[in-house]
């Protein structure tokens, strides 16, 4: 039968490790999302700004500078939930990320030195 120091230590070393490899199973997945998120708003707003510029340049003539604006208007109100969502999704997906990943991580390396101190320990 194992000696309890050292299954203990054992189950420390597999908590500790779990918690080591969080930035890799689940934090970096979470910073990628939020790279594509920033890499879509990014892409929107450039394609906004193209279009405002576009209606902008339209000859008077034929449109009046209050006709202008409220197309402008209309556009952003028509794509203002878009932008607003993706804002939002950063927000949250970059939320206390980098301190949660290195914070667990830290517990993981105090997990695992705990856990081999009690196996030798146990094996003195």
């Amino acid at each position: 039968m194992t000696d309890p120091l050292t299954a203990t230590g054992l189950f420390l070393n597999i908590v500790g490790t779990w918690c080591i490899a969080y930035e890799l199973l689940w934090g970096y997945p979470k910073k990628n999302r939020k790279a594509i998120a920033e890499t879509r708003l990014a892409g929107l707003q450039e394609f906004m700004a193209g279009i405002e510029a576009s209606i902008s340049r339209l000859k008077e003539p034929p449109y009046t500078p209050l006709e202008k604006e409220a197309e402008i208007d209309e556009f952003r109100e028509e794509w203002a939930p878009n932008i607003k969502s993706l804002q939002t999704e950063i927000r949250e997906l970059g939320e206390g990320h980098t301190e949660r990943s290195f914070y667990v991580a830290m517990i993981g390396v105090f997990l695992l030195s705990v856990g081999f101190g009690l196996q030798l320990l146990a094996n003195l």
